[in-house]
Formats: structure tokens, sequence, C-alpha cells
């Protein structure tokens, strides 16, 4: 999902003439989704890393699951206070208003892609270890 938002969904909002409503529906419709991928990436990190045997061999996982965990405070802090903005907007906004929150909503999702794509990577690693 977040490579998806990352590539695709962010930049097809900044090229709607409305990006407003376009961003709070894939909002509201990512939002649970995000939390849940948060929760399960996490808890399966720590369940491998539990399971596996906590020795450093499979420090790999814990690391995986703290850093899925890390997107949460990073997305409290840094994204939070965009998408209180966002969704604060008057739905007949200008444009030229509501772009440049919209890009930096999405240039802040960045880090969380970017983390998602490392968990990723560490985690396939580790399997591949196995």
């Amino acid at each position: 999902m977040q490579v998806g938002a990352s590539l695709i969904t962010v930049p097809a909002i900044l090229e709607s003439n409305d990006p407003l409503p376009v961003w709070r529906k894939f909002f509201r419709r990512g939002l649970e989704v995000a939390v849940a991928s948060i929760i399960t990436s996490t808890a399966a990190g720590v369940t491998c890393f539990v399971k596996k045997g906590m020795g450093m061999e499979n420090i790999g996982f814990l690391a995986a699951g703290i850093l899925s965990f890390g997107i949460l405070p990073y997305t409290i802090v840094m994204m939070k206070p965009m998408n209180d903005r966002l969704l604060g907007m008057k739905l007949n906004e200008e444009v030229k208003t509501v772009k440049p929150y919209v890009t930096t909503w999405g240039n802040r999702h960045w880090i969380r892609t970017i983390t998602g794509i490392i968990v990723f990577a560490i985690t396939v690693f580790k399997i591949g270890q196995s």
C-alpha cells in the first residue's frame, strides 16, 4: 500500500481538479489498512524473533518489528498535523491552497514508504536465511 500511495495515488490526487475530496477519500479508506498493517507487521516481527529464538541470529526479525512500530510515532508527530489541516479545510477551498499541503503530506509519506520497504527487505532476508 505504501509504495502505491507514494508512486500512484498522491501524484494522481495532485493532478486532480479538486484534490481535497480525493485526498480525504483516500485517507479515510487507507487509515484502517495503515493501522492494521502497522499492528500486523510489528506483531509478526516480534513473534518471529521470540518463536525462532531470541538470539542475535534472529535480531533482524526484532529490528523489522521495531521499525514497523516506529512508523506510528512518526505518523503522529509528522503526518497527523497535515492530516488535521487537510481534514479541517472547507471542501470549496481553492486548489492552490490545498495542493501544497497534499504535496507536503506526500513527501512525508515517503518516509513511511521507505521504512516499509526496509522492513519487507529485512523480513525476506531473514526468512531466506531460515
